[in-house]
């Protein structure tokens, strides 16, 4: 190809030598013009040669490209995925939407403007309020959140890791679980039957969808969308939500959030429920849903997913 690439590249600069002395003997003085003479001369007795290769230059360039077209056509296919192998396993990165940054003596958040209007944090004793007993914990809360009205509270919990898990077997084997998912990232935790949710709701988890990997300096862990419902529910706006699951970079924290958020995809509320005549119509159905989610990336969400993801990836828990 090197060879073909001189031959093309002699041919265009005998005819700009042989064009450009014509031109100049025009306007030169009679002493150069003799010069000049000399090396039209020269490219006069090149003019058999060139005039063989310009004609034979059609069919140069066309063995030229059915010769390369394959080579062409495999890199063409190989650059998208190169281009994907280098991109981040989440879409965070890409979020370019206003951020506030909050600070407190507790944590360090950056806050979507298009999220909420501010985020402060709270101080919560032992209890149990989730039917299961919780250790002294903290919850980031919000102001203005976008969606004013869902059936659950948009809610970030700090919980110790080493007391959270002598709380409950149920919570040890969920935390176990969570770093077992972390510690093989080629795993497809979409085709899990279930995946780990924390603080323990009493209801079932529906499906999960949207599953990614979140990692930064400050932690990592796993987002999806969900639902959770004592029966048979169907999948709604009212209902679904945004949970992050992860632990803090020193270990010592377990971190998780309840986000309320709405797909374009979806009704709003479950106000009319279809009679199922039997569980598997009900799997059937949720089977459904989730490919239509799962093809559409989500539909329209608000919040943007990738605000959702941004927000969890900048907190930073400071004590």
């Amino acid at each position: 190809m090197k060879q073909r690439s001189k031959i093309i590249s002699i041919l265009l600069i005998a005819v700009f030598l042989f064009s450009g002395c014509n031109m100049l003997t025009q306007y030169l003085p009679a002493d150069k013009v003799d010069t000049i003479a000399t090396v039209q001369t020269g490219v006069e007795e090149l003019r058999p040669e060139i005039e063989q290769q310009i004609t034979q230059l059609p069919a140069t360039l066309e063995s030229m490209a059915t010769q390369y077209a394959p080579t062409i056509e495999t890199l063409a296919t190989k650059v998208p995925a190169t281009l994907e192998s280098i991109l981040p396993n989440n879409e965070s990165s890409l979020y370019t939407g206003e951020m506030k940054v909050i600070e407190t003596d507790d944590f360090v958040i950056k806050l979507p403007v298009a999220l909420a209007d501010n985020a402060y944090i709270m101080n919560v004793e032992e209890s149990e309020d989730f039917g299961f007993g919780t250790p002294s914990h903290r919850t980031i809360l919000f102001e203005g959140y976008v969606i004013p009205e869902h059936f659950h509270t948009p809610t970030i919990y700090i919980f110790p890791v080493e007391e959270f898990k002598a709380s409950n077997p149920f919570v040890e084997e969920e935390i176990e679980r969570l770093e077992g998912f972390l510690l093989e990232p080629n795993r497809d935790l979409q085709t899990e039957d279930s995946l780990p949710f924390l603080p323990p709701f009493n209801a079932a988890q529906i499906f999960h969808v949207l599953v990614g990997r979140l990692e930064s300096e400050h932690g990592r862990g796993i987002r999806y969308l969900t639902e959770y419902a004592q029966y048979n529910a169907l999948i709604v706006n009212e209902d679904i939500f945004y949970t992050y699951q992860g632990l803090s970079a020193d270990g010592k924290y377990y971190v998780a959030a309840v986000l309320p958020t709405h797909s374009s995809l979806l009704e709003a509320n479950g106000n009319t429920l279809p009679d199922f005549n039997s569980q598997e119509d009900y799997d059937k159905m949720v089977a459904t849903e989730v490919e239509k989610i799962l093809a559409q990336n989500g539909g329209l969400l608000t919040p943007a997913i990738e605000a959702l993801d941004a927000m969890m990836l900048s907190l930073t828990i400071l004590k």
